[in-house]
């Protein structure tokens, strides 16, 4: 049945239609500040999709919050989608704004962190794990502005060497500077001095939060400022530096070997200054150091892509477009927009994943091009991690790229 548009909240079986898909609703997942569904995409794919509770018409900034979304859709797109939420498309029908995304079955951080209750190593894992990711957001110049424990959200993935994967979502009050946009927000209890003052919100913002989330997993779910939480005084608190305790101070001595280095770490995130804080990059090299997370010696430091005479070196995770095997390697006719993405995970192992491609489309001048999935040693690894070996092929209907891990 379609929806009529009528009734606010869309029923189950009822269906929407977006403006590259049709959505059917399976069911209603949660109907809070927005409404959100899982629903099955016209060609079966499970999509978390996502409606803005207020209507259009009562919007008096729609123009440039639809540009503000639809910005924000293209860049994130730019970001390697095993570490942010894959968005398909922004769409409204009926004077409702609707976000459709991947759905993923998992839980967030914070459910790990105060229900599963895990070990330090795990824990640990998830510090560096979250901390490199926003670094990589923030290097692509976005501030997400809204970071709490609920917005990572935790995968399990057995083929991967940490058994999980983890990614950044909801950039719905994200800032991205280079374009002016910016719609910051800040849930109470992670919320920065520069939030409290509704001022200077910026990268350093994020820092100061993500201080607070790195605190929470060390200390097995103690927040930095909980008591201020308990006492109603979190602003002043934060803004004083009231009644906080170091982790150091707070582990009295009994840190594993070598963390108590990352107490001056978080010290320095946690800074009501926020000009004394570090960046996200300057932070992720410092808690690696400390955590000796560095790939051992017989991880391969990168990968070698070699076709058509030409070699490309990969250092960090990349996604390999259209754009990059024209420009790399000029045989790009039968790869898509983004055909694979070569992947590095925080234990030095590499993988390969293929995206999902059309069999066919045409150019703005009518050309037509065939596209293929991609092949790993002969294997589909469309949506799937595999792990890249020392020596392997790379194939794309008639494009090969030699692998090659050093």
């Amino acid at each position: 049945m379609q929806w009529s548009g009528i009734s606010t909240t869309l029923k189950e079986g009822e269906t929407l239609q977006g403006k590259k898909y049709s959505y059917t609703i399976d069911k209603i997942l949660n109907d809070g500040a927005s409404i959100v569904y899982r629903a099955k995409r016209n060609d079966g794919k499970d999509i978390f999709l996502k409606q803005f509770k207020e209507p259009i018409s009562s919007m008096d900034d729609w123009d440039d919050f639809i540009k503000f979304q639809h910005s924000v859709l293209n860049t994130l797109l730019q970001l390697p989608q095993n570490i942010i939420e894959i968005n398909y498309e922004y769409f409204e029908s009926y004077g409702v704004h609707f976000h459709a995304k991947a759905f993923e079955n998992g839980k967030d951080l914070a459910k790990v962190i105060w229900e599963d209750k895990p070990d330090m190593e795990t824990r640990l894992n998830f510090v560096t794990t979250t901390l490199g990711i926003l670094n990589a957001v923030h290097k692509k110049g976005v501030i997400h502005s809204d970071l709490k424990p609920e917005q990572f959200f935790i995968i399990p993935d057995s083929s991967i060497g940490m058994g999980h994967r983890v990614k950044l979502i909801d950039f719905d009050h994200c800032m991205i500077p280079s374009l002016n946009l910016s719609r910051p927000a800040g849930t109470a209890e992670w919320r920065s001095p520069e939030h409290i003052k509704e001022s200077n919100i910026g990268f350093h913002s994020d820092i100061f939060t993500m201080g607070q989330i790195i605190y929470t997993l060390i200390t097995g779910g103690r927040q930095p400022y909980k008591h201020s939480l308990d006492r109603d005084s979190y602003d002043s608190d934060i803004l004083n530096r009231e009644g906080y305790i170091s982790i150091d101070t707070l582990f009295k001595g009994a840190l594993p070997k070598g963390l108590s280095d990352i107490s001056d770490i978080i010290d320095q995130m946690l800074d009501p200054d926020y000009m004394k804080r570090p960046t996200a990059e300057e932070a992720h090299k410092r808690i690696l150091k400390i955590f000796n997370t560095k790939p051992k010696s017989d991880k391969p430091e990168h990968i070698t892509l070699e076709s058509n005479g030409k070699s490309r070196l990969i250092i960090e995770t990349q996604t390999i477009t259209r754009e990059i095997v024209k420009s790399t390697f000029g045989n790009h006719n039968e790869i898509y927009n983004k055909q694979f993405e070569i992947m590095k995970d925080n234990s030095g192992d590499w993988f390969v994943k293929g995206y999902d491609v059309p069999p066919t489309a045409k150019d703005a001048k009518g050309n037509v091009y065939h596209f293929h999935k991609t092949h790993y040693n002969g294997s589909d690894v469309t949506n799937k991690f595999v792990k890249i070996e020392h020596a392997g092929v790379i194939n794309v209907g008639n494009v090969d790229f030699i692998v090659k891990a050093k």
